[in-house]
């Protein structure tokens, strides 16, 4: 068997570095017999190999015993030995074992007391004589590289050759790419020495290659204040530089084994500092208390980093315990709320617990909200002193409170509170189902609006459980709840959507819902419900009520209902309204009658107004006597307005049910501007109702009778 040296078997001329001499052609006998010698560790092979000696501790400080797995070969000068170090050294030093020779530094003189320390690697070459080190003092870092290179490429049990090759091109950890640098991962740059000329450099992974943490990152002069940095080992520190952040460069895992808390809240933390947005790969985030928060509330008008994940592949798995999963807070001077912030894609999921909040968004304008989806928490979704916000396809269910919006606490020193309510907000497309109490509550709102989606299976236990319970809407007079092409079902409760307010009028729109009962175990006292003691307008346009499946309708369950004072209705005569018990709702009473053309006096107390053409018939209203007469029990609700044309000191008007004033519903006037009144009377059948004149003394008015008129309708 002949054994050549590689340079030998591959040189370019048949005298190497002569041209003249002529090509040389390997000789498939050497490559063969070469690399037989290579692999099987032979003492004849003569170079090109790189031994480890392996140190298991049995020595002593300055004799240390090591043993090889291959045969040491005898000439000197052939390889390289890696020889890992496990006490500190007293004195010089002597290697026996696989091979016995006195260990020298790289000038041939003893090792010095100390030199040696546990975990240093060293390596070396054999002089004949002597182990001498090929590196002493500050090369130290290098060898450790290297050390890690070959224990690496070991581990893969490769042949001689490719582990060789393998710590030859990690010894020089960077490849480049362009003028840029490219290290395996953030955690390897910490043990690196980066050339000073360098400005950036790349990274295929965090903590493993391919693990989803690759970045870029560039070189700064002192030490970032957020997580997004890495100290190389020449002391340099080198900050993120991209433009969009994703959680696994901060090194969370998403594995569905780690705890992610601390990762994930470093990866806000660094949206915030760097003002770039960030993502959530999709995966398994498992995080526990005190979750996590994206905190604005220090950064006025500055910007808002936006959130997005990758829809319900990215998921949270959320711990057990009374706390917030995911809090945004904005900042919380009045009209100076984080804005144009978009936050969604992802899904938060409690499995155990029912209690702490899913997601919390506080103090926020301008905010948007997408396919956010919560289950097993107390609160799904939390939005307080939320202005001008736009929520699409929420998705909230199993929860005790699907959805809870509420004013923000009006304390500025509490981060986001402020002081708006939930105003100009819109929901799209939700679906908000089997939540316990509340479907979605919304304390104080105005224009709030829920446009398309289905609320249903909701509200089974609790004070107030409903599908949907606006409380006290229209803070301070305006606007409170739109409610547009919504689908209502099988919600448990007192009612689909029950209003409540005590603090000032409103009014309200239900437009284009649907409102079906079809269980007959789960269904609420009414479809809409009202319990108000100030004045509440609600305008009904376009709704459809009606039972189906195994659902019995029942009359004490009226699909419009209300208690304390009656609200004011408006198009109520639009609804499609579907029942089976008797004829109750298949034809619903309503009549609209006007006087004639000529002006008609009143100067007599409790003097009926004439109302005798009858523009919208309905055999119930008698136009000889100008009163209607009520076919059936139930709610109606009675219009009457006046065009005056004169009035002598003063007069007033009100609804009478069967003779008898009604005193709480009289409208008085000294002027002869428009006179309108409006009242929900409860009528049984046969009762009847006509409008009269409550007249003191020396009063009279005259009205003109084609541009005045008495209108009326079942309710519920």
């Amino acid at each position: 068997m002949t054994v050549r040296t590689i340079d030998e078997i591959f040189r370019d001329f048949v005298t190497d570095g002569v041209p003249a001499s002529g090509p040389f052609n390997p000789h498939k006998p050497d490559i063969r017999d070469t690399l037989k010698a290579l692999t099987e560790g032979s003492e004849n092979f003569p170079d090109n190999r790189v031994i480890r000696l392996n140190n298991a501790d049995e020595g002593t400080a300055n004799n240390i015993i090591v043993t090889a797995s291959v045969v040491i070969p005898a000439a000197a000068y052939q390889v390289l030995y890696i020889l890992n170090v496990t006490q500190e050294n007293t004195g010089p030093v002597t290697v026996s074992g696989a091979i016995n020779r006195e260990l020298v530094t790289n000038i041939n003189q003893p090792v010095p007391a100390g030199y040696l320390t546990p975990g240093m690697a060293v390596l070396c070459i054999d002089t004949g004589s002597e182990l001498r080190m090929l590196s002493y003092g500050d090369m130290e870092t290098l060898l450790n590289d290297v050390e890690v290179a070959l224990a690496a490429a070991q581990a893969a049990q490769a042949g001689a050759e490719v582990a060789r090759d393998e710590a030859v091109a990690a010894a020089s950890d960077a490849v480049s790419q362009g003028n840029v640098p490219i290290y395996s991962t953030r955690n390897a740059v910490e043990g690196l020495e980066i050339p000073n000329g360098m400005s950036a450099i790349r990274t295929n992974g965090f903590g493993m290659v391919g693990d989803g943490g690759a970045a870029l990152y560039k070189r700064v002069f002192s030490e970032p204040t957020h997580a997004g940095k890495v100290q190389s080992a020449d002391g340099a520190w080198w900050e993120l530089a991209e433009l969009e952040i994703n959680a696994r460069q901060l090194g969370a895992k998403g594995d569905g084994v780690s705890d992610d808390t601390t990762a994930l809240q470093n990866f806000l933390d660094c949206t915030v500092a760097l003002k770039v947005n960030g993502k959530i790969p999709s995966g398994r985030w498992n995080i526990s208390a005190p979750g996590l928060l994206l905190d604005h509330s220090s950064v006025a008008g500055d910007f808002t980093p936006s959130i997005y994940g990758e829809g319900p592949l990215t998921l949270f798995v959320c711990a057990a315990g009374n706390y917030t999963a995911f809090e945004t807070r904005g900042y919380n001077a009045p009209g100076s709320g984080a804005k144009l912030q978009t936050v969604g894609g992802f899904t938060l999921y409690k499995p155990a617990g029912l209690d702490g909040i899913g997601f919390k968004s506080t103090g926020f304008c301008f905010g948007r909200y997408e396919r956010i989806r919560t289950i097993g928490f107390n609160i799904g979704q939390s939005y307080e002193g939320a202005f001008s916000c736009e929520i699409e396809q929420p998705y909230s269910y199993s929860n005790n409170v699907g959805m809870d919006f509420i004013p923000g606490t009006g304390d500025t020193s509490d981060p986001g509170g402020g002081v708006y309510c939930p105003n100009a907000i819109t929901i799209t497309q939700p679906y908000i189902s089997t939540n316990n109490v509340q479907g979605l509550h919304v304390l104080r709102p105005a224009n709030f609006a829920v446009r398309g989606g289905s609320i249903e299976n909701n509200g089974v236990q609790g004070t107030n459980s409903a599908g949907l319970w606006a409380e006290n809407p229209g803070y301070q007079g305006r606007q409170g709840i739109i409610l547009d092409g919504v689908y209502f079902e099988d919600n448990a409760g007192k009612a689909d959507v029950l209003i409540t307010s005590y603090e000032g009028p409103s009014a309200n729109t239900i437009k284009d819902c649907n409102f079906a009962r079809i269980s007959s175990t789960a269904y609420t006292t009414n479809n809409i419900l009202t319990d108000v003691t100030v004045d509440l307008l609600l305008r009904m346009e376009g709704n459809g009520f009606g039972s189906a499946g195994d659902y019995v309708p029942d009359e004490s369950r009226p699909y419009v209902a209300f208690t304390s004072q009656a609200p004011i209705y408006r198009g109520f005569d639009t609804n499609l309204i579907v029942q089976d018990v008797g004829t109750r709702y298949l034809k619903r009473p309503q009549f609209t009658a006007t006087g004639n053309a000529a002006d008609v006096t009143i100067n007599t107390d409790q003097q009926i107004l004439a109302f005798p053409a009858l523009s919208s018939s309905s055999p119930d209203y008698v136009s000889a006597s100008n009163r209607f007469v009520a076919p059936f029990d139930g709610l109606y609700q009675f219009t009457a307005t006046l065009g005056l044309n004169s009035v002598t000191t003063g007069g007033s008007i009100g609804f009478a049910k069967n003779g008898t004033l009604l005193t709480e519903a009289i409208v008085r006037f000294t002027g002869v501007q428009p006179v309108s009144i409006t009242r929900a009377i409860s009528l049984a059948e046969g009762d009847y109702v006509d409008v009269r004149a409550l007249m003191d003394a020396g009063w009279s008015f005259d009205y003109r009778g084609f541009i005045s008129s008495f209108s009326g309708y079942l309710v519920g």
